[in-house]
Parts: C-alpha cells; sequence; structure tokens
C-alpha cells in the first residue's frame, strides 16, 4: 500500500546535510513526541504522510526546543505543496513550510470530507498572514542525509538525530516479530524516526496510532534532516555595527 510517498527528484539547488548545532546528544527524541493526528480520518485518506511525518518532525524540535507542544495545520501546507492522491514529493512539501510558514491546526483543522479539506484553494489571506507571522519568527530549513540506498547510511543517520528527527522514507508496513521489514518492497511511506534501539529505528507512524521499530537492513532511501531557529530581531546597535563596517571596512 501506498501511504503518499512519491520517490522525489535531486536537483542541484537542494541542500545537503553539513555541520549542524548538536542538541540531542544520544539521538533520542523519545520524550518530545508529538500530538498523535491520523492522515486517515472521517472515512477519507488524504495521502499525504509528506505532510503530517514532516510536521511531526518540526513538532518534536520546537517541543525540545522551546518546551512547548505545537499543533500545526496539515491540511494548509497540504494545500498550499498541490498534495493530491495518491501522494507527494517530500521536498516540495517541505519547500511549502519554507516559504509560506506554519498555521495552529485550530485555524485550518481536518474536515468532515475531503472535497471541504482540499479547501481554500488558492489558500486564502487570513490564513496566508498567519504562516507569514510564524515564518518572520522562525527559519526552517531541510537537508538530505543521504538519498539512496548504502551500508554508510545507519552511521549517517545515528549522527544525524543528534541535530534533529528526521524524516524518512520506509516499506509500509510488513511485521516480522517484534520489528517491521522492508518484505522487498519499495518505500511507500514518509515518517518520522525519533531514535533507534537494538532491532532498529524507532519509527513515529502517522498512519495509525503507534510507534514502531524498522529494522536496521530494511530499505530507507531517502532521509532529510530539519532546523527550525527562532529569528533573531535587528537591535539599533546591530545597524550601528553594520554601518560602521560598511563605511570603514
Amino acid at each position: 500500500m501506498n501511504y503518499g510517498f512519491k520517490n522525489p527528484e535531486i536537483l542541484p539547488d537542494q541542500w545537503i546535510l553539513g555541520g549542524q548545532a548538536t542538541l540531542q546528544p544520544d539521538g533520542q527524541w523519545d520524550a518530545y513526541l508529538p500530538i498523535y493526528e491520523p492522515q486517515f480520518e472521517n472515512g477519507y485518506d488524504t495521502y499525504g504522510c509528506t505532510v503530517w511525518g514532516t510536521q511531526n518532525a518540526i513538532e518534536i524540535l520546537l517541543k525540545k526546543i522551546t518546551g512547548i507542544e505545537y499543533n500545526f495545520s496539515e491540511r494548509f501546507n497540504y494545500i498550499l505543496a498541490g498534495v493530491r492522491p495518491p501522494g507527494a514529493n517530500p521536498h516540495y512539501v517541505m519547500e511549502s513550510i519554507r516559504k509560506y510558514g506554519l498555521v495552529p491546526n485550530q485555524s485550518l483543522p481536518m474536515a468532515p470530507t475531503f472535497e471541504e479539506f482540499i479547501q481554500p484553494d488558492p489558500m486564502d489571506e487570513k490564513h496566508l498572514s498567519i504562516g507569514r507571522h510564524w515564518k518572520s519568527k522562525n527559519t526552517f530549513t531541510h537537508s538530505w542525509v543521504f538519498y539512496s540506498s548504502g551500508d554508510e547510511n545507519v552511521e549517517k543517520m545515528k549522527n544525524a538525530l543528534k541535530s534533529s528527527p528526521l524524516c524518512v522514507s520506509v516499506s509500509a508496513w510488513y511485521q516480522n516479530g517484534d520489528v517491521y521489514v522492508d518484505n522487498g518492497q519499495p518505500n511507500t511511506h514518509w515518517c518520522v524516526c525519533f531514535g533507534w534501539n537494538d532491532k532498529g529505528w524507532k519509527i513515529f507512524d502517522s498512519y495509525d496510532h503507534s510507534v514502531k521499530i524498522y529494522s536496521f537492513d530494511s530499505l530507507i532511501s531517502f532521509c532529510k534532516s530539519i532546523s527550525v531557529v527562532p529569528v533573531k530581531k535587528r537591535t539599533f546597535i546591530d545597524f550601528l555595527k553594520e554601518l560602521y563596517v560598511s563605511i570603514f571596512n
């Protein structure tokens, strides 16, 4: 089953993970998991795992940074990113967040029907203004940890988890004992990886209310790291310093 993930096209202007600040030295984000919200509700499937998985990662990261439990509207970015069944490229979903920001869930919540869920389209000025306000206070960026399979990816993920929870593609869902495996199938789902144990990766799933362990040797073809940095206000002293540099240097 495809839950809404389409293989990204990797282009030269997309960022590759470089040096990032260590926020969680042990790479385990269990204490910051977000409020659970299903992508399948009211009798319809949004096929919006790329939105749900990405926002879950942001909510985890912000809970760590601020201590606040955030809950953003998936519907807002789903519409702006042009997501429709059977799914989307997660890179474009993240770009919609970078360009338009986020809005609280209560501003644009889940709807009783899919037809209502995909409105307003185009997005109205009221919600765009709320998104711009969030964007004026936060800088969101995203970068590839890797975008192909490889033996070195396990260590890459463990290192990247020190900086943020990770958005990953997985093959959903084939259970083998107490872990999930790819079963030789391609990736079909976009989720949050928030750590690991001795058996595999800890995955927070947006499709059902569960945490799953996805085995280390199962396919993860795409992995992204995220960053949210509060925008520093530019003071009058900053202006004077910049003016001095521009005149005398």
